[in-house]
């Protein structure tokens, strides 16, 4: 039992990681524009 809920930890973290890592790239890109623009 408590492995099936660790694997679902897993699941939702790596989740977190990806719209951490998302939200970072278009950041990341935003910043590339701005300074590509001014």
């Amino acid at each position: 039992m408590k492995k099936i809920i660790l694997k679902k930890r897993e699941k939702t973290l790596s989740k977190i990681e990806w719209f951490v890592i998302f939200s970072f790239l278009s950041m990341v890109v935003s910043i590339i524009i701005i300074s590509g623009f001014s």
